[in-house]
């Protein structure tokens, strides 16, 4: 039995106005994985940062065998001023905690502007999203370009509730797929 964290913010631990948050991302990842541990470890608001700061009681201290990670949505808000150098700087520091060997990392999201989600520019996704691909390259760690799969996807609205940034019941179908596809090479050499 293998132990799977999904370690990032609230697009990790599921967020829906109506419902506060789902488990949806978890249960699609746990329905392929049904003999595996699966712990989402998302805190909706968080930041690399932040992430870094609780990365022993929230990942670390299940030694897990593969953690997912899912962090920049917040880092790109304007009203955070997280600069570029201090999120890859922050990613780096959670791989190195959790070791390259175990982490599959997603790239910060595209977020619909149109719906409301104005504060966070493609041009800033798309340097955030560069700059995390070369990271991970470093490290030789699995990276799925989110940003990229979500803009080249015909309904890429239907990914979004009405904010523009939070996932829908297809977004999360969608990246539930893309998760499972990478945990899925990892789990095979376990």
């Amino acid at each position: 039995m293998a132990k799977i964290i999904l370690f990032g913010d609230s697009l990790t631990a599921g967020y829906n106005p109506e419902e506060m948050f789902t488990d949806e991302l978890t249960r699609r990842v746990q329905d392929v994985f049904f003999d595996d541990h699966v712990i989402n470890a998302g805190i909706p608001g968080d930041t690399a940062e932040q992430g870094l700061h609780r990365i022993e009681a929230h990942v670390l201290k299940y030694e897990p065998d593969i953690v997912t990670v899912f962090f920049g949505a917040n880092d790109l808000a304007r009203h955070r001023d997280v600069s570029l150098v201090e999120y890859i700087d922050n990613l780096s520091a959670i791989i190195k905690h959790i070791t390259p060997g175990k982490v599959i990392m997603f790239s910060a999201p595209y977020v619909n502007q149109t719906m409301r989600c104005q504060d966070r520019p493609l041009t800033t996704i798309m340097t955030f999203v560069e700059a995390a691909q070369k990271l991970a390259n470093n490290y030789q760690v699995p990276f799925v370009n989110l940003a990229t799969i979500m803009m080249d996807d015909d309904r890429r609205d239907d990914w979004f509730q009405e904010d523009g940034l939070h996932f829908s019941s297809y977004g999360y179908e969608k990246l539930a797929q893309l998760f499972n596809q990478e945990i899925k090479k990892k789990r095979d050499v376990l």
